[in-house]
């Protein structure tokens, strides 16, 4: 609930948001063991008997949050006992959903004697605000099933022979895997202007595969998703997916049960201006003549430094306003008027503009002259 359109939140839901522990950041790993900066700034406030014997190791931090292989299971739950699944591709990812519910379903991996050697259970991935128990007053029961639902299950990538879903012994899905003949013949990627052109060639699939591309700027030691769900042997994306510089990218394919990779192919993608965005005023949005007005606005940096200078200039009806990306002036005399952001960083330009309305609203004072 709020008010003005909305403009504004309301009282209720601003004390139902601060102080609420759900909305408070947690650092989740720990990438550089604090107590070694320590020890070498200044032994004597942290003598060696202190630290543990061995030291810890820095990976024991982040064993829930770095990448392992996993065998993603996607799918729609349209009822409780009907699943359709449409993606199973073995990757590397972070070992839990983020954000999901679980649903009282589990994924198996099942050897060729049909004993089980792997078990995770089945998230629902929701993307409704209300449903996510923040205090916010929404209607959503997080613990309401919904129909359809976009649901994912990741299991730990070993050997096995099959795979299933099932609810307590009912079971909703299940694949077999069989002799593992599908592999990537070529893969090739080209950086032309603003797009990404990809192609491939798989053999060995009784279908056309599944296909997903991933990339890395960090010499593969972490991939990151930059197209998936495609089928056929060429594809087209934005480069702007893509951060400036050195890229590697890889193709997975998947039959359904088995997933082939190919080799890396390196791509050069161009540093490219920023992207400069108006945030106030809105567009088409109505203002007070002569009345004090906030020009803000920002600028994202696509592979520059984020300490990278940012000049910032504003132009009203084709004059200079202002300069810097927040400021306030006072509002032009009632019409439609233009603004115009102009941003430099890094050597690059980039513009956004919008159009406005003000009007004179008679003053009580000037009422009583």
């Amino acid at each position: 609930m709020s008010y003005c359109g909305p403009k504004w939140i309301s009282l209720h839901n601003h004390g139902k948001l601060i102080n609420n522990a759900k909305l408070d950041p947690r650092r989740v790993c720990v990438d550089h063991p604090w107590w070694r900066d320590i020890v070498l700034q200044d032994p004597a406030l942290f003598p060696e008997k202190w630290l543990p014997d061995p030291p810890p190791d820095p990976w024991e931090y982040r064993r829930d949050v770095d990448p392992v292989p996993l065998i993603s299971i996607i799918g729609v739950l349209r009822s409780e006992r009907e699943l359709e699944v449409t993606s199973v591709m073995r990757l590397e990812t972070r070992p839990q959903p983020i954000g999901g519910r679980t649903t009282g379903l589990f994924a198996e991996l099942l050897d060729d004697e049909g004993n089980r050697v792997a078990r995770a259970a089945v998230h629902e991935l929701r993307s409704q605000a209300c449903a996510s128990g923040c205090g916010c007053g929404g209607k959503g029961d997080p613990d309401q099933a919904r129909y359809p639902a976009v649901v994912q299950a990741l299991l730990p990538d070993t050997d096995g022979a099959a795979l299933r879903i099932r609810r307590g012994k009912r079971e909703l899905w299940s694949r077999t895997g069989g002799e593992r003949k599908l592999s990537v013949r070529e893969f090739k990627a080209s950086v032309e202007g603003e797009t990404v052109r990809l192609r491939w060639g798989t053999e060995g699939a009784d279908d056309a595969p599944e296909i997903w591309v991933q990339w890395s700027s960090d010499e593969g030691r972490t991939w990151s998703a930059l197209a998936t769900g495609m089928r056929g042997d060429s594809a087209e994306v934005a480069a702007s997916l893509l951060p400036p510089g050195k890229i590697a990218l890889r193709l997975l394919a998947g039959d359904g049960f088995h997933t082939a990779g190919s080799e890396w192919v390196m791509v050069h993608v161009p540093e490219r201006a920023p992207d400069a965005s108006i945030l106030a005023p809105r567009a088409g949005q109505t203002l007070v003549a002569n009345a004090p007005m906030r020009l803000w606005g920002a600028a994202a940096l696509a592979g520059l430094a984020s300490d990278a200078p940012v000049e910032a200039r504003w132009m009203l009806d084709g004059e200079s306003a202002a300069e810097g990306l927040d400021t306030f002036i006072t509002a032009p005399p009632g019409g439609e008027h233009k603004l115009e952001l102009l941003v430099h960083v890094g050597g690059h330009e980039a513009a956004a503009a919008t159009m406005f309305l003000t009007i004179d609203i008679e003053r009580p004072e000037d009422a009583s002259e």
